[in-house]
């Protein structure tokens, strides 16, 4: 046998390898990759209406699920606790009776709303259970309806004793570590429905400014008359296509009752309408929209319109003006057809405020020690510049009123100061009627945002 075994001097020769083609995963169209918000389930919940003070147990890591338990003390035993928390109650309170004890065991079961708070067994709540008396329940089983991230639950829970009869709610509140209020209105709108004690009283106040004022605006512009939004107080009837089109796209028809029926009269026939303007930048909320934007305006003449009666023209509309862009940017079919009406100046006669004229400016002097928003709460809508001040345009803030630096900060993205908010609109029953009719919707744009923010 040799002691050396001889090897080849060049390495074998590599052999292809069959390459392995997986089958492409199949997508029909069936497949919808679209998350759908916990909102568009709600109609889906089946179940009575049961309002709820709801007690959820905080869960770390190394905690596990269990009942309430007098003997353990708050640092080890706590809760989070929801106010007018929503049950949909499948089963109703069903109660059976030991016969050797005689006592009453009372059961239920209901569906969770898919809003966030997750059900786990041990959890209580209290309830009224329809004999003018609170009962304290606890969370038996929880199991999750669907495979999706945003699902209802269904809990089983049993009575554990009346709220008179011993000191479990006592104790129960002293393991509170945080108290939260819910809403189910702010879930219909895809907002987080759980807001704390301080936001729920400024949500309330919001919301409460929000309504009167517009109840006051669709009440006070809207003319039965031409069945639209006229500029107040002037001497001939004068129609604002940009004001009127827009504002009828921020409400909806159950604000007010006037809403449904405001005419939107047709001026389509002109391109220079679609010249952006300070109404297009609330209502997409970009400051790009300012730039190259309408900041004069004239008055046309209805007749220099169509004399086409259809659509609404506003020819036979019976108003005499309309608001028109003293400095348009114009199309190219303006340009080749020659759409250019005679243009007067704008002429808006003043109109006086409940407490003082047009040019004496209503001040806060609340507001003076803020840094952002000092100075007036508004200022004139005058021919100077459509609907703000020129100095709202050239971004100045020496020269703009509170109003108009609010919502700078809203076109830019940022939170506009609450208590700032709030002092504003507590003066407009003193603005000027063209300050209110101008003016009002761009307040109303960030109280609803603020609501919505909160």
């Amino acid at each position: 046998m040799p002691l050396i075994t001889d090897t080849p001097s060049t390495p074998p020769e590599k052999k292809p390898q069959a390459v392995q083609v997986a089958a492409p995963e199949f997508r029909g169209v069936t497949v919808d990759t679209r998350y759908v918000e916990a909102r568009r389930l709600l109609t889906h919940v089946e179940g009575a209406s049961w309002t709820v003070n709801y007690y959820s147990q905080v869960l770390g890591i190394d905690n596990a699920l269990s009942g309430q338990s007098l003997d353990r003390p708050a640092a080890i035993q706590q809760y989070k606790l929801v106010q007018g928390y929503e049950l949909k109650v499948t089963t109703p309170l069903n109660s059976t009776q030991d016969q050797s004890t005689k006592e009453f065991n009372v059961t239920g079961q209901a569906n969770f709303m898919p809003s966030g708070l997750i059900p786990n067994k041990g959890d209580m709540f209290i309830a009224d259970v329809g004999d003018g008396r609170e009962a304290l329940f606890t969370v038996t089983d929880s199991e999750k309806r669907t495979m999706y991230e945003d699902s209802a639950y269904i809990v089983d829970y049993v009575l554990v004793s009346y709220s008179n009869q011993d000191n479990r709610i006592n104790d129960l509140n002293t393991k509170v570590v945080e108290n939260l209020y819910y809403d189910i209105r702010r879930l219909e709108e895809g907002q987080n429905p759980f807001i704390s004690f301080n936001d729920k009283l400024k949500l309330g106040d919001l919301q409460a400014r929000y309504v009167e004022i517009v109840q006051f605006y669709f009440s006070r512009f809207f003319s039965k008359e031409y069945r639209t939004l006229l500029l107040p107080g002037q001497e001939y009837t004068m129609y604002d296509p940009f004001l009127t089109h827009n504002v009828l796209t921020m409400f909806r028809d159950e604000a007010h009752p006037n809403i449904k029926k405001i005419r939107q009269l047709n001026v389509g026939e002109d391109d220079n309408f679609d010249t952006p303007n300070v109404w297009t930048a609330l209502r997409y909320r970009r400051r790009k929209e300012l730039t190259g934007s309408m900041r004069l305006a004239g008055l046309v003449s209805t007749r220099a319109f169509s004399s086409e009666p259809m659509f609404d023209g506003i020819r036979f509309s019976g108003l005499e003006y309309v608001v028109y862009p003293a400095d348009p940017i114009k199309s190219e079919d303006y340009i080749r057809k020659d759409y250019s009406k005679p243009l007067a100046p704008i002429s808006v006669k003043a109109t006086e405020s409940r407490l003082t004229r047009l040019m004496d400016v209503v001040r806060i002097p609340a507001l003076y020690g803020l840094p952002s928003y000092s100075g007036p709460a508004v200022n004139p809508t005058t021919a100077d510049a459509y609907v703000f001040s020129q100095a709202f345009y050239q971004n100045a803030r020496p020269g703009q009123s509170s109003l108009e630096l609010a919502f700078q900060d809203y076109l830019d993205g940022k939170a506009v100061d609450f208590v700032a908010l709030n002092q504003i609109s507590e003066t407009y029953t003193s603005w000027a009627l063209l300050e209110q009719f101008y003016q009002l919707p761009f307040l109303l744009a960030m109280l609803r945002s603020a609501i919505r923010g909160v």
